[in-house]
């Protein structure tokens, strides 16, 4: 029961930051751009379409968090996502010579992707015993 709150309060706050960070991104790209160390742009399409991709899978973890066996397969999205913004996200950092914030990003979905895991491994060995 504890593993399972706390994969769910995990979920939330994985919903709350790619919302927030969305949104940001969405309204504030080339702000966003320059906090990150990176240089503004002219053409922000592409930029704040990621913004808007950032937003639906906020909502995705959030849907994830509300039954953790109803929405297994959210679960399973959402830890997959977040392997795949490590590997995305530690090639630019080490590799692109990217600023160091893309590393502190890396960094930061590798603890998500890392507890998430855990977690759901844990949550869902113990419902397997159960039946």
């Amino acid at each position: 029961m504890l593993f399972q709150f706390a994969l769910r309060i995990v979920l939330l706050i994985a919903s709350i930051h790619s919302v927030i960070l969305g949104v940001a991104i969405c309204f504030f790209t080339n702000s966003m751009f320059r906090f990150l160390g990176l240089k503004p742009l002219t053409e922000l399409f592409y930029p704040q379409q990621n913004g808007v991709m950032l937003i639906i899978m906020g909502v995705a973890y959030g849907i994830a968090a509300i039954d953790l066996n109803k929405h297994k397969d959210m679960v399973f999205f959402t830890i997959l996502s977040k392997g795949c913004a490590v590997v995305f996200l530690f090639y630019y950092a080490l590799f692109k010579s990217a600023p160091l914030a893309i590393f502190g990003s890396g960094i930061g979905d590798g603890l998500y992707f890392l507890i998430l895991l855990i977690l759901a491994v844990i949550v869902y060995r113990e419902s397997r015993k159960e039946v």
